[in-house]
């Protein structure tokens, strides 16, 4: 099901699915008009609702990157 997003949050959903393809994480979904971010069927997800919390997200994929 396709939930209704602000305008900003629509962008910011992009932005995550498209991070999230570059670091090679498995899902990003919608839930209850927030986004949500897992690496794989294991690991914990993480709640992403604003630019600062996309920042935070950049930077811990551009670190396990360089692990």
């Amino acid at each position: 099901m396709n939930e209704h997003l602000t305008l900003k949050n629509k962008r910011l959903f992009r932005e995550c699915r498209e991070e999230a393809k570059r670091l090679k994480y498995k899902y990003v979904w919608v839930k209850n008009a927030t986004i949500l971010v897992r690496e794989n069927d294991t690991s914990l997800s993480f709640a992403i609702r604003s630019t600062g919390d996309f920042t935070k997200f950049k930077n811990r994929g551009a670190d396990r990157m360089e692990n």
